[in-house]
């Protein structure tokens, strides 16, 4: 069996030492453990923490089992977490009761290690599972609302104003025909980018992407991926500035890094208002890269922000109208996570936002050491 991801159980008993020994039996397996010594503070502490497995003793003061789990069910997050009952071998009508009352399992006492760990793992496991096709099946509809929307509306733009030139091209002046011409390849850029991520992304999905890490010099990829976006930043008249030491190399896939700078830039973009400035810059933390997306533009609320790399959340439209899929955000999530690298964004509505991730870092120790002392100040505006 493949190792089992590290999960978060919550334990649940009256009796001390009930807790502690299946403390003992279950962090042998890597497992988070929280534990509970009452049905109320089990109510508490569910709706600030999610879990993936409950362990419940039925038989508790004033508030058991049975009405804890109805009382945590309420609760949006841990409203589908599986729950195993702890019952006594001989309470038969609680035995019967747990599952009416919404447990998947039922573990009896006194413990049976073995047991008990099969019967933890498997849940564990059958969540796991439940997860990844729920994921999968969200995948699909929203794959097919793209389709349906997302790639559509830009094709109703592109052929709209095609058939304009197309008729009319002798009525029109040189601006007007250069105008039309520009929105043309505004859309045309925009459909191709989200194209390509949804290709990406539906190829990650099935497992079928191939990931070449090598050691890539941060500043030529910078560089790179700034050229290509000059004539999107252009439009609302925003520069880019990059304070990219020249000594940084990372150890990255290079399609997926171009990836992850590409759909950062664009939604730096897609969110400033017109002649604002954004900035990448890097530094060195231990044996990472940590480079940063920053802009000055409109920012996001804390609600936004926890939703951000979720298929789930809502595009929002940008500040000339720009619309998106979301999809180019989920992919740069993915890609960081590729490289072992995490990716977090830092914002306030009205001050804008910082994307930052990290790469493992390649450079010698007497480079890092170097770059650490003294970083690049001369900047390089796109």
């Amino acid at each position: 069996m493949a190792k089992m991801d590290r999960k978060t159980i919550l334990i649940v008993d009256d009796i001390v030492e009930n807790i502690d020994l299946l403390q003992k039996l279950i962090i042998v397996s890597g497992h988070d453990i929280h534990t509970s010594c009452s049905g109320q503070q089990a109510i508490e502490i569910s709706q600030k923490h999610q879990f993936d497995l409950m362990l419940i003793d039925v038989r508790m003061p004033e508030i058991d089992g049975f009405e804890a789990i109805r009382r945590i069910r309420e609760s949006s997050l841990n409203k589908d977490t599986p729950v195993l009952f702890l019952v006594a071998k001989t309470d038969n009508y609680n035995i019967s009761r747990a599952y009416t009352a919404g447990g998947v399992d039922i573990i009896t006492k006194p413990f049976q290690a073995e047991e008990l760990l099969a019967r933890v793992n498997t849940h564990l496991t059958l969540q796991e599972q439940k997860l990844h096709l729920q994921e999968l099946v969200d995948a699909k509809e929203q794959f097919i609302n793209i389709l349906a929307h997302d790639l559509n509306s830009p094709f109703t733009t592109i052929l709209g104003f095609a058939d304009l030139l197309a008729n009319n091209l002798d009525s029109y002046s040189k601006e007007e025909v250069k105008k039309y011409l520009g929105l043309i390849l505004n859309v045309s850029e925009n459909t191709h980018a989200l194209l390509n991520n949804l290709l990406s992304w539906v190829t990650l999905k099935q497992n079928r992407i191939g990931f070449n890490p090598q050691k890539v010099s941060l500043r030529s990829r910078v560089d790179e991926c700034c050229l290509l976006m000059r004539n999107v930043a252009s439009i609302k008249d925003i520069n880019i500035a990059v304070e990219v030491d020249k000594r940084i190399v990372v150890h990255a896939d290079v399609k997926m890094l171009d990836t992850i700078l590409r759909n950062l830039l664009t939604n730096a973009i897609k969110f400033s208002t017109n002649s604002k400035c954004i900035k990448v810059s890097a530094s060195i933390k231990q044996d990472n890269c940590e480079i940063i997306v920053s802009d000055s533009g409109i920012g996001m609320t804390e609600e936004m922000t926890r939703n951000l790399f979720k298929l789930a959340a809502k595009s929002v439209n940008g500040t000339n109208g720009e619309t998106g899929t979301g999809f180019g955000l989920i992919l740069c999530d993915e890609f960081v996570k590729k490289h072992g690298g995490t990716i977090r964004v830092e914002s306030e509505p009205g001050k804008g936002s910082h994307f930052i991730f990290t790469m493992p870092c390649c450079s010698s120790g007497s480079a890092i050491r170097s770059i650490k002392t003294k970083m690049m100040s001369n900047y390089l505006y796109w």
